[in-house]
């Protein structure tokens, strides 16, 4: 009796493999097992017509960086007698007045709001000037205020250098731009700057 339940067993043992080995190998090649979906490459892409915090802030820093650029030329324009400094000098004022108009009208389109130069306290340390990238400090453009003639040309051509070096910089760091027309604005006003430069090292080695 006991031999006979334990054959029965074993039997049935068998057969369970064997039915699951046949039904192993006919299954439906239609029914393939389930796999995770890939991922489509169009998500989380940045929207070229939408903007973030990065264009926000990007333009905010550009109007104050536009602005102090402006008054540098103002002052340079004021006292120079050097005709391709203000030559240069009126290209630089004309641009950076545009560019300031635009990075407002953009804020405006978004209900934001910008802070200008003459906002901050006329002194250095402390937070209370503007430090951004090549930005002029307080003392410096009061050196520049106070200039005349060559000496103005000559401060004015080294802070503008630098001024432009710094919103070239500070474009780069700003890598997270989203909003299209802003960062194809940002790429021809970069292009210009470059130009500016070259022309604006050229005069210091003829001095």
């Amino acid at each position: 009796m006991k031999k006979t339940l334990v054959t029965l067993i074993a039997a049935s043992v068998v057969g369970a493999v064997v039915l699951g080995w046949l039904v192993f190998q006919n299954r439906s090649a239609s029914a393939p097992p389930k796999t995770t979906p890939p991922v489509s490459n169009n998500q989380n892409q940045p929207d070229p017509n939408k903007h973030d915090f990065s264009d926000v802030d990007f333009s905010r820093k550009m109007i104050v960086h536009n602005q102090q650029a402006i008054e540098m030329t103002e002052v340079v324009l004021a006292v120079s007698t050097n005709q391709v400094v203000r030559e240069i000098a009126t290209k630089i004022q004309q641009e950076q007045k545009s560019a300031e108009d635009q990075y407002k009208s953009w804020l405006g389109e978004w209900n934001e709001t910008y802070t200008n130069l003459s906002d901050f306290p006329e002194m250095d340390g402390h937070d209370m000037y503007p430090t951004y990238l090549g930005l002029a400090s307080a003392t410096n453009m009061a050196t520049l205020k106070a200039a005349t003639g060559s000496d103005a040309d000559r401060l004015f051509i080294s802070l503008m250098i630098a001024h432009h070096e710094g919103a070239i910089q500070d474009s780069g760091v700003a890598s997270d731009l989203q909003y299209g027309k802003l960062i194809e604005f940002k790429n021809k006003s970069l292009t210009s700057y470059k130009n500016d430069i070259k022309r604006l090292e050229d005069l210091q080695k003829e001095e």
